[in-house]
């Protein structure tokens, strides 16, 4: 069964990889249709090899330092705790390289209201199949 639902979930995040990811849970969307909330990195990118994806955020930094969102950045980064992986596009489970940025939380956080993004969270979710995966 879990082989199955991998065919659904989006690659990992981290650059050059191409493992799919898992999901974190199962939660019940606005319209009552069944969502998953897929995690960013696969489980090697979140364990075992978690310095290298902790690395590769660190050396991207903020890339809102140049002020492209219509404001500077001026956080002092100092742990890769501080930086979210921002999707361009806003649907969360585009992995695609070109669509993926490091931001700090705060950079992150106005960028997604200020692009609507918050507003759509339940509109770009993969499906699956009814009945695919059980929680008892």
């Amino acid at each position: 069964m879990l082989a199955i639902y991998k065919n659904y979930a989006p690659c990992c995040a981290h650059p050059n990889c191409t493992n799919k990811v898992g999901f974190h849970a199962k939660y019940r969307k606005i319209n009552g249709t069944t969502g998953y909330k897929w995690k960013r990195f696969c489980d090697a990118h979140r364990t075992t090899k978690k310095a290298q994806t902790d690395n590769w955020k660190m050396s991207m930094g903020c890339q809102n330092v140049d002020g492209r969102y219509g404001f500077e950045c001026t956080a002092t980064i100092i742990s890769p705790t501080q930086l979210d992986i921002h999707h361009k596009d806003g649907n969360k489970h585009n992995n695609v390289q070109s669509n993926l940025e490091c931001l700090c939380g705060n950079c992150h956080s106005l960028v997604t209201v200020e692009n609507g993004d918050h507003l759509n969270r339940y509109d770009n979710v993969a499906t699956w199949p009814e009945g695919l995966i059980t929680f008892e």
